[in-house]
């Protein structure tokens, strides 16, 4: 009996202490922040206005620059000729009409070509001798140039080129020939622009062949590097980002309990 007594007291004691914790102003606080803590989630929009700006509309720059590259020749007259290799050097100046996507190029200028090359016939000897001769070609000419072009970003250009030669000899032949209609090459492009919208700079290849020389095929491989002004400067278009975001927050209500 006086076992169970004091287990009996003891389960009242721990049950009065509990009672009493139960009932005071700690507890009540604890509890009821625990079952009255509410999550709601709150949708937030921030626009933020220079997330991102790029240029949009018409614009109209003016380049001029320099090209350097090598010159190719192949004959086609069977025996005749030999084969010629070169150096290309020019200046050129252009107009360029630019909208998002697409640009047009219109323009023109000046090189001097110099080529080197053996294995052709020596005039200067009896027709039943073949004795070949060292041969040096250099052709001066202007020419004008047109190029529509795609536009990938502010950046890339990639496109169709064509040159239409003008001079006395345009032909690259090794003897002088007069050449009534200039001399057409077209081929393909692509360059890489930076800079500012008012005073951009880029840096090309461009790859082009005759389309009408019919004793010789001639290529150009050039590369060309190009600082321009911006006459009509496209306007600069500043976009505004909506983005929602997701936040959860807690609303805790207290309560004092005297």
């Amino acid at each position: 009996m006086t076992a169970i007594s004091r287990g009996a007291i003891r389960k009242i004691l721990l049950l009065s202490l509990f009672l009493f914790w139960r009932e005071s102003p700690v507890a009540a606080q604890v509890m009821m922040n625990q079952s009255k803590e509410k999550t709601k989630e709150v949708s937030v929009v921030k626009k933020r206005k220079h997330d991102l700006s790029r240029p949009s509309g018409t614009g109209v720059t003016l380049f001029g620059g320099f090209d350097a590259g090598t010159t190719f020749l192949q004959p086609l007259a069977g025996e005749v000729e030999g084969v010629k290799l070169g150096y290309h050097l020019g200046f050129k100046a252009l107009g360029q009409i630019r909208t998002e996507g697409a640009g047009l190029e219109l323009g023109g200028g000046y090189f001097r070509d110099e080529l080197h090359g053996s294995g052709d016939l020596d005039q200067t000897q009896p027709s039943n001798v073949k004795k070949t001769a060292k041969t040096k070609i250099v052709t001066k000419a202007g020419y004008a140039e047109v190029s529509p072009n795609l536009h990938f970003g502010e950046y890339w250009q990639v496109g169709l080129v064509a040159q239409v030669l003008f001079g006395e000899d345009v032909t690259f032949a090794p003897t002088e020939e007069t050449r009534k209609t200039p001399t057409e090459f077209v081929g393909f492009q692509f360059f890489y622009q930076g800079g500012s919208i008012s005073y951009p700079q880029r840096v090309g290849f461009q790859y082009l062949w005759d389309v009408n020389i019919s004793e010789r095929d001639v290529r150009f491989i050039v590369i060309s590097a190009q600082m321009g002004i911006g006459i009509v400067k496209r306007k600069t278009e500043v976009l505004g980002i909506r983005r929602t975001e997701t936040q959860k927050t807690s609303e805790e209500e207290t309560f004092e309990v005297d």
